[in-house]
């Protein structure tokens, strides 16, 4: 995963597109206009595979007025991050699906759902991890006429299987929401072994809850 840091001091959306060794590997990328040049915004582009060896990667901007202030270069630790394997890798509930309705999708041709339950659910993965090493935790959710009921995006530290500490990646969101870009930096506590990122539906109400690209 490639994040950019770019400010656009103009109205409209910018584009630009990445390459390696000569070959397009995101098609156009939107660059939403800041408030100003001196107003930044990150941009993520997720599941970008390079090989071992020595590689030329290029930024092309395709529409000019763009500024990029820094890349940062990311592994994803997690399996079918975008769901494009189905549940491969993901432990889903009762109530969770995969979807192939285009506009309940961020990116790619899939995603996960939860649909409305009398009972608070989750989608969830664990992968190891290490003990005071800071972790970037990422996904885009999507909400729809969630009522009496959220949807959230979750990490629990483990030791083995015990939970020793809880952080929230985004808040509670109910009603209907497009799609949006929650995140959060945090340090592994001591005795941490494993880390699960949960995608979260509380119990009861209507609606239906969406979740994509989960870093």
């Amino acid at each position: 995963n490639i994040s950019l840091r770019t400010a656009r001091g103009i109205t409209g959306n910018g584009t630009l597109h990445l390459e390696v060794d000569g070959v397009n590997v995101t098609g156009p990328v939107s660059v939403p206009p800041t408030a100003d040049w001196n107003t930044q915004t990150t941009i993520t582009v997720n599941g970008i595979s390079l090989t071992a060896g020595t590689r030329n990667l290029k930024v092309v901007f395709d529409t000019s007025s763009i500024d990029l202030n820094w890349m940062e270069f990311k592994k994803n630790l997690l399996s079918n991050w975008g769901f494009e394997s189905g549940t491969t890798g993901w432990t889903f509930p009762a109530t969770g699906v995969i979807t192939t309705t285009g506009s309940e999708i961020h990116s790619g041709t899939k995603a996960g759902k939860i649909n409305a339950g009398t009972s608070w659910v989750e989608i969830h993965q664990t992968v190891n991890a290490t003990a005071g090493r800071a972790y970037s935790v990422s996904g885009w959710m999507r909400t729809s006429s969630l009522t009496s009921s959220s949807g959230r995006i979750r990490v629990d530290w483990l030791n083995g299987n015990v939970v020793i500490q809880t952080d929230n990646v985004s808040n509670a969101i109910s009603g209907t929401t497009a799609y949006r870009h929650y995140s959060g930096s945090f340090t592994a506590p001591a005795t941490t072994t494993r880390v699960r990122m949960k995608l979260i539906r509380n119990a009861g109400g209507t609606g239906t809850v969406q979740f994509d690209d989960v870093i």
